[in-house]
């Protein structure tokens, strides 16, 4: 089921019911699939919560110089008692939809009245991003499609990636965050696109590390427990998100792990 996780689909909201559990690696074996002896494969599937908003100034402010995503705020990053949500998130300066491409394909119209949107727009918008923490849910997951099929006949991933309570009161408040920040920067109008499931690009967990094997898919040098020399070298082994990209986790823990391998190796552990 995890080889095939980059074909994924996102699906979300209440009216999505859970389909019937679908193995394409059980055997005698691993009845519940291949090292799934803790039934937490695919559970606790983790997404950012990406909120953005872009503005618009009076000032000519060149948003296409230096690197697309050229700042970021963390003041927001750990938990605050006074809000009525746990973690945080942080604010980035991402004006990737601000260069002239970009606006002038997310503009209609056309002709001259196309080319008055351009100039009031280009190189006066800046646009904000943020990475907010979802917290780890086992009702979010990823499993195989009970019906859908690719093209080779195989079934596809079906994500259930509902945010919950607390995800939905963290959105509520970076929307006003960011309102904010603009607002007091000048921006003479804003616009806001709303966290939606998939749109941070950044999946995690479903395979969470651990020492118990009860509890956890994969051991703190991300063999799997049932497996000994099975290893999983990506985001599924995140336990929690965190509120920053994930990446240079990624890559710091897939080279503690192919080097852990590589000594078992020597050591003739596996």
């Amino acid at each position: 089921e995890h080889e095939i996780f980059a074909r994924a689909f996102v699906v979300a909201g209440n009216a999505v019911e859970t389909p019937r559990l679908l193995l394409m690696s059980a055997s005698s074996r691993f009845p519940n699939g291949l090292a799934n002896s803790s039934g937490l494969v695919g559970k606790y599937f983790m997404d950012h919560l990406n909120v953005s908003m872009s503005a618009v100034f009076s000032e000519w402010l060149e948003p296409w110089r230096g690197p697309m995503a050229g700042g970021h705020l963390e003041d927001f990053y750990a938990t605050d008692k006074r809000n009525s949500f746990a973690r945080g998130w942080t604010t980035e300066v991402n004006n990737g939809h601000q260069w002239p491409l970009a606006v002038a394909l997310g503009e209609r119209g056309w002709g001259a009245e196309h080319k008055r949107q351009m100039k009031r727009l280009v190189g006066h918008g800046v646009g904000l991003a943020t990475v907010g923490e979802q917290l780890p849910d086992i009702r979010n997951q990823v499993m195989l499609d009970p019906a859908q099929k690719d093209h080779l006949g195989l079934p596809v991933p079906r994500i259930i990636n509902e945010p919950r309570d607390n995800d939905q009161a963290m959105c509520k408040a970076i929307e006003q965050h960011l309102h904010a920040l603009l607002s007091a920067s000048g921006a003479t109008e804003v616009s806001l696109t709303e966290y939606g499931p998939g749109r941070s690009l950044h999946y995690m967990g479903s395979c969470r590390m651990g020492k118990d094997p009860r509890t956890a898919v994969v051991n703190p040098w991300c063999a799997t427990h049932d497996v000994s020399n099975l290893f999983i070298g990506d985001g599924s082994v995140f336990v929690t998100g965190a509120a920053v990209n994930p990446t240079l986790t990624i890559a710091a823990l897939a080279t503690r792990t192919s080097e852990h391998i590589v000594m078992a190796f020597k050591r003739g552990e596996i």
